[in-house]
């Protein structure tokens, strides 16, 4: 439920309760959400060492970061 509080963040509680009844709401177990997140985990983990590896080497001189935000209209 809470991952659905965050994805709708204006709904109250009696309607997230009646979307859950109705099968608008996808539930997941813990089991999936851990393996999703162990995944998650492992291709970050795979991305720093390939960048750290590279700048390591020589082959990235320079990294800028961005962050971005999205507005709402």
């Amino acid at each position: 439920m809470v991952i659905t509080r965050l994805n709708l963040p204006g709904a109250s509680g009696k309607l997230i309760k009646s979307m859950a009844r109705k099968g608008n709401i996808k539930k997941y177990t813990g089991k999936q959400i851990t393996h999703a997140f162990r995944l998650h985990l492992m291709d970050a983990i795979g991305a720093s060492m390939s960048v750290s590896g590279s700048a390591f080497n020589g082959t990235i001189g320079t990294i800028a970061i961005g962050i971005y935000e999205e507005l709402a209209d």
